[in-house]
């Protein structure tokens, strides 16, 4: 098991947390800024959410929908940062 090698050397998934969160904040940022705001992209994701989703996924909301999305993207995107990050870092 990695685990508790992972726990007693952090430093290790470090560059790959940063990638993540640089990624997602970048998503966000970008995805707001595109629909003029939080409210407005929230506004939109409601627009989009009853076309689709299931009855959990409208229950949970438009923000789910948006966070998904991040989530999705984050997957996508940030693993491609994962080698210069970590060079940077060691």
């Amino acid at each position: 098991d990695a685990l508790p090698y992972l726990v007693d050397h952090a430093e290790l998934m470090a560059p790959m947390a940063l990638a993540n969160g640089a990624v997602a904040a970048v998503s966000y940022g970008a995805l707001e800024a595109i629909n003029g705001g939080p409210a407005k992209l929230l506004d939109r994701a409601s627009n989009m959410l009853p076309r689709f989703a299931p009855i959990w996924l409208k229950a949970a909301g438009p923000a789910a929908v948006v966070g998904a999305g991040i989530g999705l993207a984050t997957a996508l995107i940030a693993p491609y940062t994962y080698a210069t990050l970590t060079e940077l870092h060691f």
